[in-house]
């Protein structure tokens, strides 16, 4: 996600992280580790993965222009993979 985050942000996507398991301290220790460019936010009421029937993890979520799930997908994502769903919204957008 780091490595094809800028091509999309000049694009207008926007990535996000959020973290809904590890306490806030975990979570900063992990990005201070392992810093990406996107916003990661910290889900401290844990309620994001019930709202949104978050089961696995990872879970990517796309989200239209409107913020309508457009797709989900569990579990590691390739580059590939992650640029194939990015081309497939893209898609999506331009004809609704």
């Amino acid at each position: 996600m780091e490595k094809i985050y800028p091509i999309y942000k000049s694009k207008n996507y926007e990535f996000i992280g959020i973290n809904i398991w590890e306490p806030t301290s975990d979570a900063q220790k992990f990005f201070d580790q392992f810093p990406v460019s996107f916003p990661v936010l910290i889900d401290e009421e844990r309620r994001i993965h019930i709202d949104y029937g978050i089961t696995r993890l990872p879970t990517i979520l796309l989200l239209t222009p409107d913020l309508r799930i457009f797709k989900r997908y569990e579990g590691e994502l390739s580059e590939q993979t992650l640029r194939t769903l990015l081309s497939e919204l893209e898609v999506f957008s331009q004809v609704n």
